[in-house]
């Protein structure tokens, strides 16, 4: 997001991730205001996932977004759709069993939480869809490896998006 001094107009967003990033920036600095809202501490892995997405292209417009039916871990703009990122963290090289712990349950929690998210932000029309990230932490390296598994599943359950 750009900072703008008060008083001094904000230019208006010029591409379609630009808008979208403003639109959710506006409505989450009103909630701040509203309720006090403070910024939780991320965990490594997350940290880990947003340095990786930002390096890949990604906006990242949204850190923990909480609401009543949980929690997504990061919520992210790519060439205009929206991302809604699950981030899954390992001690092993078992990359596939861990992204296969996004079992259907997680993954009709996710559709809930994306939906009430998109609702929240008046996003209902936009593309968006679901990756997995696995950040795997072996004790042999220094860095992660991240596995980025796009479009890991699509909506279920009753509330079901388009994209």
């Amino acid at each position: 997001m750009r900072d703008v001094a008060p008083g001094v107009e904000q230019p208006a967003p010029i591409g379609e991730t630009e808008m979208i990033e403003a639109r959710v920036g506006e409505r989450i600095a009103a909630l701040r205001l509203q309720r006090n809202i403070h910024c939780v501490p991320i965990h490594r892995s997350e940290r880990a996932a947003v340095r990786y997405l930002k390096r890949q292209g990604f906006t990242i417009v949204r850190r923990n977004y909480r609401c009543p039916h949980g929690e997504i871990d990061i919520v992210a703009v790519e060439g205009g759709t929206i991302v809604f990122v699950e981030v899954r963290s390992t001690g092993t090289e078992d990359v596939e069993r861990t992204a296969a712990s996004v079992d259907e349950v997680k993954q009709r929690r996710l559709t809930r939480l994306a939906l009430h998210f998109l609702q929240q932000h008046r996003l209902l029309g936009r593309a968006a869809r679901f990756d997995v990230l696995v950040v795997s932490w072996p004790a042999a390296r220094r860095e992660p490896l991240i596995v980025h598994h796009r479009q890991a599943f699509e909506a279920t359950g009753r509330f079901q998006m388009y994209s």
